[in-house]
């Protein structure tokens, strides 16, 4: 494997802790790094928030420090990575959303005498109660995106914020129904 040799000063004095360095990296890798991340995504916004973590992990964590090879393939091995971990994250979202939509348009059966409430029912009952609880803003988003399927940015448009405080909102919200729901 070939390893430039400009990379590899670079990252020699990235370890030697030349801040210099990291800059160089960062002007030089941000837009292939981008174009990648959005390329796997397939929305600029979140590949934006994907190589700016990266990057912020990548310094903040001396992740620099375990790269004995080619500095180039660590940058876009762990962009690919993070990528994927969000496109993981995210079909696990939809699952769930769809498994409770599904949920919801099943037939129910109703008997003369009255039924004790199903799971699914006290599990709903659940997830009202704690949207009842969370701010209103948050309350607001998740309903927006889970419930009426309005994508994120929608979400955003709909509700007069940034689409990152709307992602903080959502991810906030669905960290606590599934913490009170276990």
């Amino acid at each position: 494997m070939h390893i430039d040799a400009n990379e590899e000063l670079l990252l020699k004095e990235l370890k030697s802790g030349d801040i210099k360095a990291y800059k160089t990296i960062y002007m030089r890798f941000e837009k292939p790094l981008l174009f990648e991340a959005n390329r796997l995504l397939g929305n600029l916004e979140e590949a934006k928030d994907v190589v700016q973590d990266f990057f912020i992990d990548f310094f903040e964590k001396q992740r620099y420090k375990n790269i004995h090879t080619n500095l180039k393939g660590y940058l876009f091995m762990s962009i690919r990575y993070n990528c994927m971990l969000i496109l993981k994250r995210q079909k696990s979202l939809h699952k769930t959303i769809q498994e409770y939509f599904n949920f919801q348009e099943e037939p129910t059966v109703h008997l003369e005498e009255e039924q004790e409430p199903s799971i699914y029912d006290l599990i709903d009952k659940k997830v009202n109660d704690i949207l009842q609880c969370m701010p209103a803003q948050r309350s607001k988003a998740f309903q927006l995106y889970v419930l009426q399927g309005l994508k994120r940015k929608e979400v955003a448009n709909v509700m007069g914020l940034s689409d990152n405080t709307v992602k903080t909102h959502l991810a906030t919200a669905i960290k606590t129904i599934r913490e009170k729901l276990l």
